[in-house]
């Protein structure tokens, strides 16, 4: 008798992130590190697509490990998102990339909670490497019949 998933692939993701960035080369660049690196990314090209991949996940017991945003973006900045999850009572540790250095912006980030924020430029190794840190630090949610939640799905975008 042979095992039920012979000759399937079964790819298991290190994690389910959102990537929330308005400016697309950025988006597909970094959806690129991250999915190479083994993540599962989900992309967003502003707060309120964001926001809607985030509502639709939290039906499910599929949620995002990590979300990774920019501040400004058109439609729905990146404080307004943090302020929204709030007001739902959700929480996703959040790394924020910007080239935003208005002091009281980035203060609002930082009581929302935000986990670090990455100034923009950036190299591509520091971002891997704190997007790891921040994975490390949120281990992998399980779901109730023992599946990883991040291994459910494959990347996809917005």
């Amino acid at each position: 008798m042979q095992p039920a998933n012979q000759g399937v692939d079964v790819m298991e993701y290190l994690g389910k992130i959102l990537l929330v960035e308005d400016e697309e080369s950025v988006r597909y660049s970094l959806e690129l590190a991250l999915s190479t690196s083994g993540y599962n990314v989900i992309t967003a090209s502003d707060g309120i697509k964001g926001l809607s991949w985030i509502m639709v996940s939290s039906r499910f017991t599929d949620t995002f490990d990590l979300m990774i945003m920019d501040v400004m973006m058109p439609m729905m900045n990146g404080v307004l998102l943090l302020n929204k999850l709030k007001q739902f009572k959700m929480t996703i540790p959040t790394l924020v990339i910007t080239g935003c250095s208005d002091a009281e912006t980035l203060a609002k980030l930082r009581e929302s909670g935000v986990e670090y924020i990455l100034k923009k430029p950036f190299e591509p190794n520091e971002f891997l490497a704190k997007v790891e840190e921040l994975m490390s630090k949120n281990p992998k949610k399980t779901r109730a019949n023992g599946e990883l939640s991040s291994a459910k799905s494959a990347p996809g975008k917005s």
